[in-house]
């Protein structure tokens, strides 16, 4: 089920808000940067959130309408979160970036403005990086992570990009263990550049996925630990054997459920070993407040439990998605991450098919045939391409019929597997496995099923 609501809704919502925002603030005017602002402060709207946990699953999505307040109600609390943003000394210089794309003096003048706020060398010489290399690529994340603000505090937003940044880079270049007697039994062997370059590359797609609502905070738990390297019977181990869940419980009793961006921020702030004082300046939290998380957390951890708390503390995280963490068996598990691989494959994929897009590498033939792929009108911003598993696909020449292409079935078929092989080689990189190809050879499709 979409977390948004029907494109009729969420239209009439855009025309309500756009109202509203004007009546609070006369000298904004609702434009293409507030539009794609609406979808992500509604996401994070409670009483829309909550619908979307009540509704049954293959249901379609609940009607604004039936919330407090109907869609008017909605678009005052809406225009109050924009009104909000709009006061944030970022905004004007974010909504000129995102507007004007090549506009490199609004950039450096958003950049200027937030290192003047942000003590991003001081962070990057922490985490013993030289911040002459990095701030160019930290400079990169930020522009390209815009488009991707939720409205909510851009200084603490900013932060844990550079937090994740640093820890990326110092996770790439830990050197691996040696063995002494690499004989049977020996620890499997450590993972190459590509490798962890991609898995950085995938957990950034589940933080993406989480921040749109499309996974929940503990799908995002499980996938990072699974990142680490962790078998499902270890973290069904660790969920009930540590006390970490039970010290998370009463952070989130002391600063409210669910966890909010700045709180989850503070939390890995302090698990890296920051004092609540150097915390405080990054995510804008009150100082007190997180000595008393720290406090609760026991920090430091052991290098078990510290894995657990550094997954745990994250946006969104619910008192109940702790208590059913502790609950989980490994074949709930098993499901669970199923059904989240699929979702980061597609999340994968959008990402492969934009950047190709850029690139130049998919022409206009393979864009008419891409823009009928699917049987369903797709929502919009979707540049889904999924081959072989995908249940609302079209046959390649039905494809390429709706395309308006003079293609016979078997070169429609050639176009389809040529732009799907760009993706996996060229997109993705070869550090990536075929999703789908995987899911075929695991699960052959059934006689008498066409394969599209």
């Amino acid at each position: 089920m979409t977390s948004l609501p029907s494109e009729d809704e969420l239209e009439a919502l855009c025309e309500l808000t756009a109202a509203e925002l004007e009546a609070l603030v006369p000298e904004e005017r609702f434009g293409g940067f507030h539009r794609q602002l609406l979808p992500k402060i509604l996401r994070r709207h409670a009483p829309w959130r909550e619908a979307l946990e009540e509704a049954e699953e293959g249901s379609p999505p609940p009607s604004l309408e039936g919330l407090e307040g109907g869609v008017r109600g909605v678009a005052q609390s809406l225009a109050r979160e924009l009104a909000k943003a709009c006061g944030s000394p970022y905004f004007r210089l974010a909504k000129q970036v995102f507007l004007r794309r090549e506009d490199d003096a609004a950039f450096r003048s958003l950049w200027e403005l937030l290192e003047s706020q942000l003590p991003v060398a001081r962070i990057v010489r922490r985490y013993r990086l030289d911040p002459e290399h990095e701030l160019p690529a930290l400079q990169s994340r930020i522009w390209e992570a815009i488009a991707k603000w939720d409205g909510r505090d851009f200084r603490a937003y900013c932060a844990r990009i550079v937090r994740n940044h640093c820890l990326d880079r110092v996770t790439a270049r830990r050197p691996a263990p040696l063995e002494e007697d690499p004989g049977e039994g020996s620890r499997p062997a450590a993972p190459s550049v590509a490798q962890r370059d991609a898995l950085d590359y995938v957990l950034s797609v589940i933080d993406e996925l989480e921040a749109a609502g499309r996974i929940g905070a503990l799908d995002g738990v499980l996938m990072s630990l699974v990142g680490q390297g962790r078998s499902v019977a270890d973290i069904v181990h660790g969920l009930r054997s540590s006390d970490v869940p039970h010290r998370f419980q009463r952070v989130c009793e002391r600063v409210g459920s669910p966890l909010e961006s700045e709180d989850a921020l503070a939390l890995r702030l302090l698990l890296d070993g920051l004092t609540p004082t150097e915390a405080a300046t990054v995510s804008g939290r009150d100082e007190a407040v997180l000595a008393e998380l720290a406090e609760l957390l026991g920090a430091p951890l052991g290098t078990e439990a510290w894995a657990l708390a550094r997954a745990f503390a994250r946006p969104g995280l619910r008192v109940r998605d702790l208590e059913r963490a502790q609950r989980l068996t490994t074949n709930a598990i098993n499901l669970c991450l199923n059904r989240v691989r699929l979702k980061v494959w597609m999340g994968l994929v959008d990402r492969a098919y934009e950047t190709l897009r850029r690139r130049g590498v998919i022409d206009e033939f393979e864009l008419a045939v891409v823009a009928e792929r699917c049987a369903h009108a797709p929502p919009a911003g979707c540049r889904m391409y999924k081959d072989l598993t995908c249940k609302r696909g079209l046959a390649p020449v039905e494809v390429a019929r709706r395309s308006g292409l003079d293609l016979d079935a078997r070169r429609a078929e050639g176009v389809m597997q040529g732009l799907r092989a760009k993706l996996l080689e060229q997109g993705l990189g070869p550090g990536f496995p075929d999703y789908n190809a995987c899911l075929v050879e695991r699960k052959p499709l059934r006689r008498g099923r066409t394969r599209s």
